[in-house]
């Protein structure tokens, strides 16, 4: 077994940053643990280097959390470094956004992150999308909210209107861009909107892709 510091250094050095994703940066060592320690051990362990005073803290026999995990996608394959910088600007994307309930837009993300350059706008566009598509945070396809928060009329009528979509084609399949073009997100940023409402619509059930075309599923 090795030593638990070693399993835990990288993401201390983020909860030093970002106190409010310590249960976050606690199931993230778990994981990279394999079973070699459990989650109050690698918690204690934590709390102990981290030089601040966290929120009580009850400790359940098994801890469930609601967010699903922060991942770093692009340190896939790479080293322990890669990793880390991956999860600090993540981590530090998800402070902002959880700050901001009524939804923020990317650029006012990037000018918060300081940022605002064309080295940095693609990285936080695709980790944006990432975390996304993680159900860590969520989009109306132009601004980002916490996971939390309830979309429901936005997110009803994005719905509806990619349904009727389907349900009024002739042959009753359609290619996303047939979609896009029958809601008026052909291009841009809305485009999004329409691969984000696939996406949940057939996740849900209601919808799935076949030969390249999307059509009702049959219950």
């Amino acid at each position: 077994m090795g030593d638990i510091s070693e399993v835990i250094e990288d993401f201390v050095d983020i909860i030093r940053q970002h106190p409010n994703q310590l249960d976050q940066m606690v199931e993230n060592a778990y994981e990279e643990s394999d079973g070699e320690y459990s989650i109050d051990e690698i918690r204690e362990a934590m709390v102990e280097l981290v030089p601040f005073t966290p929120p009580a803290i009850v400790k359940p026999s098994k801890v469930v959390f609601s967010r699903p995990s922060l991942r770093a996608h692009d340190a896939e394959g790479k080293g322990r470094k890669a990793h880390y910088r991956e999860m600090k600007q993540k981590a530090a994307i998800l402070d902002i956004v959880d700050s901001h309930p009524q939804g923020i837009a990317k650029t006012i993300i990037t000018g918060l992150l300081r940022k605002d350059n064309s080295h940095w706008r693609p990285l936080i566009t695709r980790w944006l999308r990432e975390m996304v598509g993680d159900r860590v945070i969520q989009t109306d396809g132009s601004r980002f909210y916490p996971y939390d928060v309830i979309l429901k009329d936005r997110e009803m009528e994005i719905h509806r209107l990619i349904y009727e979509c389907i349900g009024s084609h002739e042959k009753r399949s359609v290619t996303t861009t047939e979609i896009a073009k029958f809601m008026g997100c052909y291009g841009g940023k809305t485009w999004y909107i329409v691969q984000q409402g696939l996406k949940t619509l057939e996740e849900r059930g209601f919808v799935e892709y076949k030969n390249r075309r999307w059509v009702w599923k049959k219950k």
